[in-house]
């Protein structure tokens, strides 16, 4: 399917949809940014409990608020990925018949056994590749010319004995010596992260669509997609302007550095941040993920032809 047709009838759908599809898309962008807001704002006050309790007698409430904080945190993380399944689900009936109404949100956490054992996998692949990447990268460099200039430094840092290697500008030079390593490991990851990463494009989609079995759902993703990869990274282009929208409304969360970092700034651009992917979210995300969704009906489609 061509990709500008498949976006003129994402926008039909989302147009006739039963229940109005930006609406759907704001529930689900401002729970997400409420569930943020909220891990932000008790994390925040149990820093500064923290602060408050210094010394030793302030150890143990520390260590407490310490552990609250990261089980917060962590709480957030673990939700969040079923979270965003229920909008695929729901993406995926507004492509198909328009019927995604707000429950279809919760319908990640009706996967919830399915979706960690297809998230595990998938998670172990990525690092398998990743490790893989650094010993390949690292093989490589040793065998440039490069490597040799490295390794005489190495030597002359040695010769110096341990108060050589603990000197910050020792460190430093290591840091530039080794650049070209560091490079090339980063040239080899992507090398191979990134066709990976389109042969599991369906993998969410296929999970919401009835597909469970984690090993099988990932060894047809990788089947449907071959030859098809370009064709999605071309689709991926098409909404350039949205990724870097949402790459800027990200970005704006980080404009109390600018202010040497006071909490009012923090907060005031925190909000302003968050209302940039309220209006996002509610403007363009329901046109951004059927037309996925339509892309995934027309791939395993051909696939099954």
């Amino acid at each position: 399917m061509d990709i500008k047709q498949l976006k003129n009838i994402a926008a039909e759908r989302v147009a006739t949809a039963r229940f109005d599809a930006k609406k759907l898309a704001l529930i689900f962008t401002g729970a997400t940014v409420l569930l943020s807001f909220v891990i932000s704002l008790v994390s925040f006050l149990l820093s500064r409990q923290m602060e408050s309790a210094m010394g030793l007698g302030g150890l143990g409430t520390r260590t407490i608020l310490s552990a609250a904080q990261i089980l917060i945190m962590l709480a957030g993380a673990v939700a969040s990925p079923f979270w965003n399944l229920g909008y695929t689900r729901a993406a995926l009936d507004t492509a198909r018949d328009g019927s995604a109404e707000p429950k279809t949100l919760l319908a990640g956490f009706s996967r919830f056994f399915p979706a960690v054992r297809l998230l595990l996998l998938r998670g172990l692949l990525m690092i398998a590749a990743a490790l893989g990447s650094v010993q390949v990268g690292t093989i490589l460099y040793m065998l440039t010319p490069v490597s040799m200039v490295a390794m005489d430094r190495i030597e002359t840092l040695l010769a110096g004995g341990e108060a050589a290697l603990a000197d910050p500008a020792a460190i430093e030079q290591l840091a530039e010596v080794f650049w070209p390593m560091y490079l090339l490991i980063g040239i080899v990851l992507l090398v191979v992260l990134i066709p990976m990463l389109y042969r599991l494009r369906l993998v969410e989609f296929s999970l919401m669509d009835g597909r469970e079995k984690a090993l099988k759902n990932m060894l047809e993703s990788n089947f449907l997609m071959r030859g098809k990869c370009l064709w999605m990274f071309k689709l991926d282009l098409s909404f350039w302007w949205y990724f870097l929208l949402q790459a800027l409304a990200a970005a704006v969360s980080y404009g109390d550095l600018l202010f040497n970092g006071s909490d009012a700034a923090y907060w005031i651009f925190y909000i302003f941040s968050a209302g940039a992917q309220l209006a996002l979210g509610w403007q363009f995300l329901p046109r951004v993920q059927t037309a996925y969704a339509l892309a995934y009906d027309e791939i395993t489609k051909t696939g099954q032809a």
